[in-house]
């Protein structure tokens, strides 16, 4: 029996991007892209929006409400209502509102609630609507 095989060759392009293109970290350690067709990365120095041109860094500020401890992003989930679920280095979980641009602390609601911090390992996208969050605490 002989068998052969035929594969196409793949035209591909690579282009590199570091803080000079406006990345705010050159350790991205999460990618997501929206259902608006944004690209958005987590670094070890906060979030970034790229549209295929240009970057955007989101930080916290002091004024408002906007909150991240930790601007080290391990992971990023695309949720419904113009909002990314975050997981941050220290485990802990926040909402980024792609309207207003501002974080908040969805580990602290349920710090507040439950008298105790819970490190959280990772966020699970179930459904359209629902989502869940690991975690090793109980």
């Amino acid at each position: 029996m002989i068998s052969t095989f035929s594969f196409a060759q793949v035209n591909c392009k690579i282009e590199y991007y570091s803080g000079e293109d406006g990345l705010a970290h050159s350790s991205v350690t999460a990618v997501v892209k929206d259902q608006d067709g944004f690209m958005w990365l987590g670094t070890w120095n906060g979030l970034n929006r790229f549209d295929g041109k240009n970057f955007k860094t989101y930080k916290p500020t002091l004024k408002g409400n906007s909150y991240l401890e930790s601007k080290r992003i391990v992971q990023i989930l695309d949720g419904e209502n113009n909002l990314l679920w975050i997981k941050t280095y220290d485990k802990q979980i926040y909402w980024f509102d792609k309207k207003t641009e501002e974080f908040a602390s969805l580990s602290t609601i349920i710090e507040e609630r439950y008298k105790k911090k819970i490190p959280f390992n990772k966020i699970l996208k179930v459904s359209k609507d629902y989502v869940r969050l690991g975690s090793v605490e109980r």
